[in-house]
């Protein structure tokens, strides 16, 4: 009766600190029902440690009635032991959450603010609110900001660059502001300031410059612009997301595309020659390429040439799609002068080892794409084609210059010459690139430090003036020339970059904002990115502190560190917990001692998904403590070749599954371990599995139990345990080999899924 009573005062202390419990009531009550959160913690901590106290004495005398009297417990009891293990969870999960928000100042949570927010409205009795630069609809009752009324008085105005955020906040009238041309914004800049302020020819030069800001800014909104269709094509399922060399990108549905191209094949508007992928190794016939073509895709074929006569005039082609053809023969010299109206052009993954000479005669070129060419050497003059607005060079590993006339392309907004033979950059190529967005250079590009003064390559000061950049990869070659610009301050502006710090190719990186040091001396005032979402550590032996280098780098998703011999500790106490950490990857760490080292915060690693750890010789278990109660996200582990490992996961009560508390993974779906002979345990209490699929085990043959209740073997639909179809794989030695806590045994049928056997220590080969 007073466990009973005990879990009647949990249930009441946990509604006072959830608040779901009173939505239903108005935004003025809800206040009040989450005040004084520190002592409805403190009371449920008490709690709860009584009701395990109790567990524990209801355990060991259990324990004691088996082995006296061979009783085994009633099924109530059992029921009473699992709802205990249950609320203790949910317990610990509440006061991880409660601490957590509480730590901040003022402890606010959505609701709370809300809640005050609203009753300082209703004691003005009329407003007007300006909402600036919004992005999304939302709910103003949520915010807890008064729906205006011509009751009320109130006015509320939205600026915004989407339509559909007005149409989603429900406006009762849309305004279009136009943005400002550049002599617009110089005008009006001009008008502000007055004419006796710009008399200095200095100050007028730099006023320019703040005025063009204005052009700057524009671009970057056609650019979100750019990137809000995209995702309105994706959420209408006309495009859908891709992955093409880790980079992110979107594709067209077969069935969408075939519809497309029907439809420009019935409109008498659009004659276009499509004949991507169909095994061409001739070129279509003459008779195919009327006047008024307007797009020609021949891409994903094996042509050998593209005209073997001269080529038909086609004035009206806007686009040309050859890339993936092995193109042995070059293009014939006079190719082009049939295409004045060309504005893309693709010859990627193509074997032409030159562009004939009528190509620098495209004075409507917008996009050229020559990536991946493997003979090509070099490119004609692009000194005409001023429009060009992409240059892509990446992989053409013979290109050892840009090509003559770069430097007057004034509209190029994308220059990609990664993994050429091009090493530098003619001096004032990006002061006359005013438009340029991405410079994507790396392993290409070496910056020399110092340069001497009557230097014509590009420095490392010129990128940091280049106010236009959103996108940036280069290679920082000396570690004095990634620390002067890191602490420039230029890359607040960039929406993505990729900086590798030290001799040796990038590596593969899937994240937008990434930073790799590669074999260098780590300073102690070493500075990243606070922006940074991936980062590598490879061959820096004196890495001794990491968290001391990622104390500001709160965004961080993915992390790798390879071959740093110094490293202890991953995360440690009054530094980085990194909280958003998705992805971490461990290799050949001979010091590493515990993942987390001493008191862990409530938030340490509670965004972890996935964790690799691999030749870690002096590491004994992966997670401890309270640190396994806040793994909820963790979806695959994989631990290999970490010979003092000897068990995955550690309960800091001791090694007793008695006092080890149970604990959830809920989104776990792969665990493999490898060659770790000491492995006895994955841990000695149990786990409940929501989603798990494969459990692989490979010479791990010490390791004799599994943490699975007996519900969880089944694989209960009511409760969601363990998801159907749980696969473990692992040598009949080894299976036959494992010991069981419950009387009945595991066993796998042939289609995978798991079943009991009634006999005790019954055992079943797979």
């Amino acid at each position: 009766m007073a466990a009973i009573n005990i879990v009647g005062a949990i249930t009441s202390v946990m509604s006072c600190l959830c608040a779901q419990n009173c939505l239903h009531e108005s935004l003025g009550h809800q206040i009040r029902h989450l005040r004084r959160p520190k002592r409805n913690s403190d009371k449920l901590k008490s709690l709860k440690e009584e009701l395990e106290a109790r567990k524990v004495d209801v355990s060991t005398k259990l324990n004691q009635m088996w082995l006296q009297k061979g009783m085994n417990p009633k099924r109530t009891v059992e029921l009473w032991l699992k709802n205990v293990d249950k609320i203790a969870s949910e317990v610990n999960t509440l006061i991880m959450n409660t601490e957590q928000e509480s730590g901040s100042p003022g402890f606010q949570d959505e609701t709370t603010r809300a809640a005050a927010l609203f009753e300082a409205f209703k004691r003005r009795s009329r407003f007007a609110l300006i909402l600036d630069d919004l992005w999304e609809p939302f709910s103003l009752e949520r915010v807890g900001i008064p729906i205006p009324t011509i009751e009320n008085g109130c006015k509320l105005l939205i600026t915004t660059r989407r339509l559909s955020v007005c149409r989603g906040m429900e406006t009762d009238q849309d305004v279009k502001v136009k943005v400002l041309t550049e002599n617009e914004a110089w005008n009006l800049f001009r008008d502000k300031v007055g004419e006796a302020a710009l008399a200095s020819p200095d100050i007028q030069q730099i006023a320019k410059l703040v005025a063009k800001e204005c052009t700057v800014d524009r671009i970057s909104a056609s650019r979100q612009k750019g990137n809000f269709i995209l995702n309105e094509l994706k959420y209408a399922c006309l495009l859908e997301s891709a992955a093409e060399n880790v980079k992110e990108c979107v594709k067209m549905h077969d069935l969408i595309r075939d519809m497309a191209i029907t439809i420009m094949r019935t409109d008498p508007n659009w004659h276009c020659i499509v004949k991507a992928g169909s095994g061409l190794t001739k070129p279509p016939h003459i008779d195919e390429w009327v006047e008024d073509v307007q797009r020609v895709s021949l891409m994903k074929n094996d042509l050998k040439n593209i005209f073997l006569g001269n080529p038909p005039p086609c004035p009206g082609v806007t686009s040309l799609l050859l890339q993936y053809n092995s193109f042995p023969q070059n293009l014939p010299y006079d190719f082009f002068d049939s295409m004045p109206s060309l504005k893309v052009l693709d010859v990627s993954y193509t074997g032409i080892d030159s562009l004939p000479g009528s190509f620098s005669n495209l004075v409507n070129l917008c996009a050229l794409l020559v990536s991946n060419c493997w003979n090509l050497r070099a490119i004609p003059s692009l000194a005409k084609l001023i429009k060009l607005m992409a240059l892509d060079l990446p992989c053409s590993r013979n290109i050892k210059e840009l090509p003559q006339g770069t430097e007057q392309l004034g509209n190029l907004r994308r220059l990609n010459i990664s993994n050429t033979m091009i090493k530098t950059l003619p001096s004032g190529l990006l002061s006359a690139l005013t438009l340029l967005e991405e410079l994507l250079a790396s392993n290409a590009l070496v910056f020399q430090i110092p340069l001497p003064p009557t230097s014509c390559e590009i420095s490392i000061d010129e990128i940091i003036s280049s106010s236009s950049l959103s996108s940036l990869e280069v290679d920082f070659w000396y570690f004095d020339l990634y620390d002067l610009y890191t602490r420039s301050g230029h890359w607040v502006q960039l929406d993505k970059f990729k900086f590798n710090v030290g001799p040796g190719e990038l590596q593969q990186v899937s994240e937008k904002r990434s930073v790799e040091f590669l074999g260098i001396s780590i300073a102690k005032g070493l500075l990243i990115p606070t922006n940074t979402t991936e980062l590598k550590f490879i061959d820096c032996h004196d890495v001794t502190e990491l968290t001391t280098c990622l104390m500001h780098v709160e965004k961080l998703k993915k992390c790798t560190i390879v071959c740093c011999y110094s490293v202890e500790y991953i995360v440690e106490p009054g530094r980085n917990d990194l909280s958003m950490l998705e992805t971490l990857v461990l290799r050949f760490l001979i010091n590493l001692q515990m993942i987390c080292r001493e008191v862990v915060t409530p938030s340490t690693l509670m965004s972890l998904k996935i964790i690799n750890v691999e030749f870690c010789p002096n590491l004994k278990n992966l997670f401890s403590g309270n640190l396994l109660l806040q793994l909820l996200d963790l979806e695959e582990i994989r631990v290999s070749h970490c010979n003092s490992m000897e068990d995955l996961m550690r309960w800091e009560g001791g090694s007793n599954n008695i006092y080890a508390a149970k604990i959830l993974l809920p989104k776990l779906q792969k665990l493999r371990l490898e060659s770790m002979p000491k492995l006895k345990e994955i841990y000695s209490g149990f786990i409940s599995f929501g989603s798990l699929c494969s459990v692989h085990v490979i010479s791990c043959d010490a390791l004799k139990r599994l943490p699975f209740e007996l519900d969880d073997a089944v694989g209960l639909q009511q409760q969601q345990l363990v998801a159907p179809g749980l696969e473990i794989r692992g040598t009949k030695y080894w299976w036959e080999s494992l010991e069981w806590d419950e009387p009945a045994g595991c066993c796998q049928t042939n289609d995978g899924s798991l079943f009991l056997r009634a006999a005790n220590g019954v055992r079943s080969s797979w």
